[in-house]
């Protein structure tokens, strides 16, 4: 019982840990593509080209800089 437990505590410790990451990651790619915005006048593709962004990952991206006024 006690191991049982104690296993589904890593899990979650882990999943939570591993969403957090990635939120994170998402929230420095957000900074860095405003930061070369504004730093350099790049426009957001051309921040993200920069950045070497994969196309798979921008749609996100766009929806969530469009949110916050980019």
């Amino acid at each position: 019982m006690c191991n049982l437990s104690q296993g589904i505590r890593q899990k979650a410790y882990a999943e939570g840990y591993a969403e957090s990451y990635a939120e994170g990651r998402f929230e420095v790619r957000l900074e860095s593509i405003r930061a070369l915005i504004e730093t350099v006048g790049a426009s957001s593709g051309q921040a993200m080209d920069l950045l070497k962004i994969k196309e798979q990952d921008r749609p996100e991206i766009w929806e969530a800089l469009a949110s916050s006024g980019c």
